[in-house]
């Protein structure tokens, strides 16, 4: 049976360590942790810094089925991001989609039970992963491609007029732009400005994570913004920008590089591209960026039971008439 981690799981979980898929490529890229001690740092589902890692452990009649699940619920936003899934799909342990598919089902009833609206994954684009949470009513609204930067790059030095640390007045502003480049199915997926458009806020407890943000103003409002993610693997990178202002792209993506040189050393950085933005392709190649993953982003839209008070109906008293 599917059951939330407990102490006495430890041992499956860091057998289950080296086939293990991760699905939430922020954390994967910027600060890996192993996925037992990340079951240690909330014992108890949804609650407190909001992970939740359920355990399936049982006898079938194809053999043992040992697996795990594990997701994170963002800081103050009812949504949750799939960290990983064991064993993966491409290892020769039995039984890996039926272990799948039964622990996302139990993770979306509890979800759901929880408040969350939206469960958010990230899966390989040529793989199998995909289908199997297909299964599981999560939609594919995009796909992306992860850009790598290792070393140095030969950006030239920019003036930086006009960009700035993102700061909480920008949120119209911000969202404006995000709804300027970004199709409206992508927008309904994510429950518009209320997921990727508000950025990663990292957990009090995710040591090592640094997130700040920079834009570029324009008339308007914003011409561009980057959001950056800073970890003790490496640096992650999202970047909105106007059709019309390319340029402005540039320029403020090669000033976000310029400030992370000191601190980059031999630290990679990582910019998810989706494939709406193709018009960024040739930016990023020109900077010595190169395709690194193939990604389908999915999400799964809950049900949210809702408990609401309704009046109840008294009978009036009878009246009962007599001689006085």
């Amino acid at each position: 049976m599917v059951e939330p981690f407990g102490l006495r799981h430890s041992l499956l979980l860091q057998g289950l360590a080296p086939d293990t898929e991760r699905l939430d490529m922020v954390h994967a890229l910027t600060r890996p942790r192993s996925p037992l001690a990340v079951a240690m740092m909330a014992p108890f589902p949804w609650r407190g810094i909001g992970i939740a890692t359920y355990v399936l452990h049982e006898e079938s009649a194809q053999g043992p089925l040992r697996g795990f699940a594990q997701v994170l619920k963002r800081t103050d936003r009812p949504e949750s991001d799939m960290l990983a899934l064991a064993p993966a799909l491409t290892s020769e342990r039995p039984g890996a989609e039926e272990i799948w598919t039964r622990l996302l089902t139990r993770m979306v009833q509890d979800g759901g039970q929880h408040g969350v609206q939206r469960i958010f994954a990230s899966v390989p684009a040529d793989g199998r992963e995909a289908d199997v949470f297909r299964q599981v009513g999560f939609v594919p609204y995009t796909q992306e491609t992860i850009f790598r930067l290792d070393g140095t790059t030969a950006t030239p030095s920019q003036p930086a007029a006009g960009i700035r640390p993102q700061q909480d007045s920008d949120a119209w502003a911000f969202q404006r732009l995000y709804q300027a480049v970004t199709p409206p199915v992508v927008q309904q997926a994510e429950g518009a400005a209320e997921s990727e458009s508000s950025g990663f806020l990292p957990a009090w407890w995710e040591s090592g994570l640094q997130a700040q943000g920079y834009v570029a103003s324009s008339v308007d409002g914003l011409a561009a913004a980057v959001q950056m993610l800073s970890g003790p693997a490496g640096h992650w990178l999202r970047l909105w920008s106007a059709d019309s202002d390319r340029q402005v792209a540039e320029r403020l993506l090669d000033w976000c590089l310029a400030a992370l040189r000191p601190a980059r050393k031999a630290q990679p950085v990582y910019l998810a591209l989706r494939d709406y933005q193709s018009g960024l392709r040739t930016m990023l190649q020109d900077r010595n960026f190169r395709p690194y993953l193939r990604r389908t982003r999915l999400v799964k839209h809950l049900v949210v039971r809702v408990k609401e008070t309704e009046p109840a109906l008294m009978p009036l008293p009878r009246l009962v008439s007599g001689v006085f």
